[in-house]
């Protein structure tokens, strides 16, 4: 007795479990999969003067230009190199 009614429940789980999956989560697929992508805008550049030159101290701006971060906001990142014979003044005052 106990065998057949949990078998009915599983049963009866499994096909809510399908429905769902045919009538809720297959439409959302398809839908954002169907949908027309905008075109992207022009990305802004941006430089970044670092503060000495390339190492891990910038580990977070190198995985986040990598992971797509700054792209996904607009902006196209290049950095410029720093050290203690950079001068970050002109530059700036350059424009």
């Amino acid at each position: 007795m106990f065998l057949d009614e949990f078998c009915f429940a599983a049963s009866f789980k499994l096909r809510r479990a399908g429905i769902y999956f045919l009538f809720v989560f297959l439409p959302l697929t398809f839908a954002s999969a169907c949908s027309a992508a905008a075109p992207l805008p022009a990305l802004t550049p941006v430089t970044v003067q670092l503060s000495w030159t390339h190492q891990a101290e910038f580990a977070g701006l190198y995985a986040a230009v990598e992971q797509g971060y700054f792209r996904e906001e607009g902006l196209e990142v290049t950095f410029l190199e720093g050290g203690p014979e950079v001068d970050f003044i002109k530059p700036v005052t350059d424009g």
